[in-house]
């Protein structure tokens, strides 16, 4: 609505960090052209439709190539959470909406406390987001027992949370493609009410929910979903990944194709001279 507006008023319109046309309503692109002036992709794949569609654009990659961290940190980590050397811990990243978290936390903790107490893991590590109230998670947590205690809360700390584990189990979104970055064996789980899935079903376009596999062009974990996302399901999945060395080392060589495949590191700076270019060029034609 802001581009539109801006449109009209004679403004330029660069966009970056596409709106996601090739999961649902593929139709937007017409009056994305009518609107937009230059259009700045994450995933190169964008990039093709775009052009095919007459839009100008550029495939800049994706900013999540940029969050890295030194030994030194990741050792603070552990410290803080008083995790061991060789404690198998599993991640669990349940979103970045409450209501996300109310949804997909009680099954996760369910799937995990199941591994736990098959003698899987250790240790498990929620990852909160920055925009979730921690209490909510806690207060889960804390409803679990004896064994809320190897359940380690740690808050806007996804990143070291996927480097501290051996596998996660994590919502479907941005955070699928963070933990391929850092190359974490998981499983992708997401529900959401009935009807909204009906609906769902009857717009998205996409063959795949993780954003790993709509990268990768077919499916490279497991997905999740709506009434399958039981806790017996999600142990079942996740657990080959703890145990079977062979199964997470093929898992991680995807995810490092997924990673070679979102560019290199720096794509806002690359936005920020896209448009300075872009500027500069409109300049010379005024």
């Amino acid at each position: 609505r802001v581009a539109r507006l801006a449109k009209g008023l004679g403004i330029p319109v660069i966009y970056y960090v596409s709106p996601q046309i090739w999961a649902w309503r593929p139709g937007r692109i017409a009056a994305i052209k009518a609107t937009v002036d230059l259009m700045l992709v994450l995933f190169d794949f964008e990039a093709d439709a775009y052009r095919t569609a007459g839009v100008p654009c550029r495939w800049v990659g994706h900013p999540l190539l940029d969050e890295t961290a030194s030994d030194g940190e990741q050792e603070a980590f552990a410290r803080r959470y008083r995790l061991t050397k060789g404690e198998r811990a599993l991640a669990l990243l349940p979103g970045s909406r409450a209501l996300e978290v109310s949804r997909l936390l009680p099954a996760m903790l369910d799937a995990a406390e199941r591994l736990h107490a098959a003698r899987t893991i250790d240790r498990v590590l929620v990852a909160v987001a920055p925009s979730i109230d921690a209490g909510l998670v806690q207060s889960a947590v804390d409803r679990r027992g004896a064994f809320g205690a190897r359940v380690t809360v740690a808050i806007g700390e996804a990143a070291a949370v996927l480097r501290a584990s051996r596998a996660a189990v994590v919502a479907s979104g941005t955070a699928t493609l963070q933990a391929a970055v850092i190359g974490t064996p998981l499983v992708m789980v997401y529900r959401v009410a009935p009807l909204t899935a009906w609906i769902a079903r009857r717009l998205v376009t996409a063959p795949h929910l993780a954003l790993v596999s709509v990268v990768a062009g077919r499916r490279v974990v497991p997905e999740v979903v709506q009434e399958e996302m039981t806790a017996e399901r999600i142990a079942a999945e996740v657990g080959p990944l703890l145990t079977d060395a062979r199964a997470a080392s093929a898992m991680r060589a995807d995810l490092a194709r997924v990673r070679s495949a979102l560019g290199e590191p720096g794509a806002s700076a690359r936005a920020a001279e896209a448009t300075l270019e872009w500027l500069a060029q409109g300049a010379r034609r005024g």
